[in-house]
């Protein structure tokens, strides 16, 4: 497989696409909404994705809030592909 630069174009028989409009690393945000009765039982729920991510992916942060019956939440992933994987992988 070719080493590529963000922003470079690779041609094939194929096509072409632009490497950076594929993956972004912006993409590396995993935005979660947990819907719950309470505080506690929605985080208790944004906890075990969290420490799920962090046993498989070093490095994974998380930060959440809770507001009107509901938590929002995001994990910070190293790189857009691991988040890529990792939610790949709760499917």
């Amino acid at each position: 497989m070719e080493n590529v630069t963000k922003n470079a174009t690779i041609d094939s028989n194929d096509g072409f696409v632009e490497v950076d409009s594929v993956i972004d690393e912006a993409d590396a945000i995993m935005a979660l909404v947990i819907e719950a009765p309470n505080e506690s039982t929605a985080r208790a729920q944004f906890q075990l994705l969290l420490d799920q991510a962090q046993g498989q992916i070093s490095g994974v942060t998380g930060q959440a809030q809770w507001q009107s019956g509901r938590l929002d939440g995001t994990l910070h992933f190293p790189s857009a592909a691991q988040r890529l994987a990792f939610e790949m992988g709760l499917r």
